[in-house]
């Protein structure tokens, strides 16, 4: 139901998009447009892990936080994305290119796409964007900590999620060597 929900938000989006556009598009607009409206079958079949992922975890907040940062990413993209950690990859990098982008002093980014930044690995990112490993750490502490604070877990679901701590924990400590 959430994916069919997702569906129709993104097709709504589209047509308000086309409406809003003039009568002549180009054709890679036209293709575009035609690959933004994604069958949920199609969504499963080509990521079949979602349907093990937490909706009010994982799905939910990742899609918003990429719908709202990346208007364009359309929605098959946007799942695919979601296999990444929101706040230990998505939004940390996000952050950083926007901090970026609002310091004027600096020599401007390329405008990458959302799926052509998480395709970089962090010793790259960092090096791109002019970052380093340490401050790339404190964001993704920082980014855990506000997502912590926004989807808190139950307690039940927490002692479940033991193995989600110890992983992040290795993943900070990796990010700070």
């Amino acid at each position: 139901a959430f994916l069919r929900e997702q569906c129709e938000e993104i097709t709504a989006i589209a047509a308000r998009q086309r409406s809003g556009r003039q009568a002549t598009a180009s054709p890679r607009d036209a293709r575009r447009e035609a690959f933004s409206v994604v069958s949920v079958s199609k969504i499963i079949t080509r990521h079949p892990s979602l349907l093990a992922m937490s909706v009010n975890r994982k799905l939910r907040p990742t899609l918003r936080f990429l719908m709202h940062h990346y208007p364009e990413c359309t929605l098959s993209t946007a799942m695919k994305l979601c296999t990444f950690s929101l706040a230990g990859n998505i939004m940390p990098r996000v952050r950083l290119i926007e901090r970026h982008a609002a310091d004027m002093s600096r020599k401007p980014l390329p405008v990458w796409t959302v799926a052509t930044v998480m395709g970089f690995n962090v010793d790259n990112f960092c090096c791109k964007i002019g970052v380093s490993r340490e401050v790339y750490a404190a964001e993704v502490a920082s980014c855990v900590a506000d997502f912590e604070r926004e989807f808190p877990l139950s307690d039940s679901a927490r002692t479940m999620d033991a193995g989600f701590s110890i992983r992040m924990a290795i993943k900070a400590s990796r990010c700070a060597d």
